[in-house]
């Protein structure tokens, strides 16, 4: 995926931001994707049968949004559970983050491509 897809496509964010983190987007999506389908079938993504650049679109928009590169190294804006200072506190419920090796999953990224993966025959349905 080149920035000038991503633009395409509706990305809002510049092109240095996602060079920095395009490419641990795209890990993330080749890894969730080896995890999720027998080792036998891992492929190149071009080969897969779907189009997977609105999907990664999805994530790394997510990732941006909530730390950038500190998200793809364990450090991302959830990674906190209350934060207080005089007289104001906050807390998250950051329970139903899903994360796949410490790095927070946009919903709708995960959603997408496991229905692509079902789509083509490589996922399988949970009953």
């Amino acid at each position: 995926m080149t920035y000038d897809e991503y633009d395409q496509l509706g990305g809002r964010f510049e092109e240095k931001e996602f060079k920095e983190i395009y490419p641990y987007a795209k890990a993330t999506m080749e890894g969730y994707i080896m995890d999720h389908i027998p080792y036998w079938r891992v492929k190149p993504l071009d080969e897969y049968g779907f189009d997977y650049k609105e999907i990664l679109l999805y994530e790394i928009d997510f990732l941006l949004s909530c730390g950038g590169i500190n998200a793809c190294l364990g450090k991302s804006d959830f990674n906190f559970n209350s934060v207080s200072t005089s007289g104001f506190s906050y807390s998250v419920d950051g329970t139903n983050m899903e994360y796949y090796m410490g790095i927070p999953l946009s919903p709708l990224f995960k959603s997408k491509l496991d229905h692509a993966l079902l789509k083509t025959g490589l996922g399988c349905m949970l009953v």
